[in-house]
């Protein structure tokens, strides 16, 4: 009978345990389980517990390095004064303990005992990591657990003389157990994990996808279905290797890819597609904002509804379209044309697409006109112009915006114009048969004209042609000038012709009368 209460305590015990939280590192927990301070989750691992053989067994010598065998599971290591005794002053020495398939080491302090100013390193690799640093005063001993599959030891006494006992390491490889581990299943609903065997991380309505290893999905049914990948959002997967799909309904499928935002597809190699309703199909392509897509090799696409389908080409602002290879569309409603090399840049003035009509060339549409200016400080006297609706640069020459101002000598000008070489030539670098050209030299230009009583005009390899223009209006104010002197000169000489017109009519009716007088002095003597 006495049975009976025994086993009804018994499963009343169990029953509380079992409604009961349970914390560490608190006595008052809040939740099924309530941790605080830090928490590892990490998994099993194994090592050799035979000890040391002779030949795994070293004394570090000062000035030499010596490495253990990749085979050795285990070794120890003695400073350099061995296992009794002090070591000296003024040593340097290291050995290196190599991984092979471990993924990690475990160090024994067994004795430690360092001089003042005497140190050992121990790091992943001789160019590695540092993962522990020993000094003066440190005499603790015990057991320390390494993230590296090897290690590296460097050890260093002074010239001071103190110095102390020395060292014992016992070093372990640490081999990877969880092969045998069940992978994380049975879960329903909201779920939270970390499967040690796989390195998967779940959280939050978990898919039933394949899961790559060592990946992580966190949100509602997203999928990291590839090695290493990472899904974070609602319906988004990342089924391709390394790949990192974000927000709403993104996929990134492809190897190396990233989608985030809404709506986004990066199904291109190391293609990234962010925003809403992008899409980065092309191989290393871009494409950002709101409806882009970049489906060339290493396109770009930016702004709102662009696209950039050719080759290396880059589409930017609102409906644009780079689908040349290597060509360039900026702004709005502009596109390359499928020309290669084609650079367009358009305004916000109008919905109809303008085009590119050769490869390699340049287009731009600015319904307000052009200016650039030629400072920093952007003053329209250091600037030239097309103004909207123009079809030629214009220059500033306000006078308002001028000092110095000096009258050019017109005749003298007319004299330098007069020696200069003028004719037609053509550039070393083009076609002579179809690119020739008229005009002076910019050295014989600059003889001429170079210089005024204030400075420097120009230079001796270009010819600026507002100068140009300036010089040939001075040219043709002196020719006017004399086109004057010369209708002077022929309104005095249309006189002459009227006087001597004039004179020659009255010396021949000189000539009338005296004939007729002649004649009668002629009858009268008969």
């Amino acid at each position: 009978m006495k049975k009976i209460p025994f086993f009804a305590l018994a499963v009343s015990l169990i029953h509380n345990l079992a409604a009961q939280n349970v914390g560490i590192g608190t006595t008052e927990p809040q939740n099924k389980l309530q941790v605080h301070g830090s928490l590892l989750v990490t998994v099993p691992v194994s090592s050799t517990s035979t000890p040391p053989t002779a030949g795994q067994t070293h004394t570090l010598i000062n000035g030499n390095s010596f490495n253990f065998q990749t085979s050795d599971a285990t070794g120890r290591v003695y400073d350099p004064g061995g296992p009794a005794g002090n070591y000296l002053a003024n040593l340097t020495a290291n050995a290196f303990f190599p991984g092979l398939t471990n993924p990690g080491v475990e160090l024994t302090v067994e004795s430690m005992d360092l001089g003042t100013g005497d140190s050992l390193i121990i790091k992943s690799s001789a160019t590695g990591t540092t993962l522990m640093a020993v000094g003066n005063g440190y005499t603790i001993t015990g057991k320390w657990v390494f993230n590296s599959s090897s290690v590296y030891l460097l050890f260093k006494s002074n010239a001071d003389g103190n110095t102390g006992a020395g060292f014992s390491l016992l070093l372990k490889k640490l081999q990877n157990e969880s092969s045998m581990l069940q992978e994380a299943d049975g879960f329903v609903g909201n779920t939270f994990f970390f499967d040690v065997k796989t390195g998967v991380f779940r959280s939050g309505t978990i898919s039933n996808a394949l899961r790559g290893d060592k990946s992580v999905a966190m949100g509602s049914s997203a999928v990291a279905s590839a090695a290493q990948s990472v899904a974070i959002g609602t319906g988004v997967t990342a089924s391709g290797i390394f790949s990192v799909a974000m927000g709403y309904n993104t996929i990134a499928s492809a190897n190396f890819s990233t989608a985030i935002g809404s709506e986004t597809g990066a199904s291109g190699e190391t293609a990234v597609a962010m925003g809403n309703n992008t899409i980065a199909s092309g191989s290393s392509s871009t494409s950002m904002g709101s409806s882009t897509t970049a489906s060339g090799i290493a396109a770009t696409a930016m702004g709102s509804s662009t696209i950039a389908s050719g080759n290396y080409s880059t589409a930017m602002g609102r409906t644009t379209i780079a689908n040349g290879n290597y060509s360039t569309a900026m702004g709005s409603y502009v596109s390359t044309n499928n020309f290669d090399g084609a650079l367009i840049i358009g305004d916000n003035s109008t919905t109809t697409i303008l085009n590119i009509a050769t490869a390699n060339s340049f287009r731009a549409r600015f319904d307000g006109g052009y200016r650039f200016f030629t400072s920093a400080a952007a003053i329209n006297a250091e600037s030239c112009q097309l103004p909207a609706g123009g079809n030629a640069w214009v220059t500033a020459s306000d006078s308002r915006l001028k000092e110095k101002i000096t009258i050019a000598d017109g005749e003298d000008f007319l004299k330098k114009i007069a020696t200069m070489k003028l004719g037609s030539w053509n550039y070393l670098s083009q076609n002579p048969l179809k690119q020739r050209h008229y005009g002076p030299m910019a050295q014989d230009f600059y003889a001429a004209f170079g210089k005024d009583e204030f400075g420097t005009i120009g230079n001796d390899t270009t010819i600026n042609s507002a100068d140009f223009d300036g010089v040939n209006l001075i040219a043709i104010q002196a020719l006017e000038k004399r086109t004057q002197k010369i209708e002077q000169l022929e309104k005095e000489n249309n006189a002459l012709k009227q006087q001597q017109q004039i004179t020659n009519k009255e010396i021949e009716d000189i000539k009338t009368k005296l004939l007729k007088l002649e004649i009668i002095l002629s009858r009268n003597q008969k």
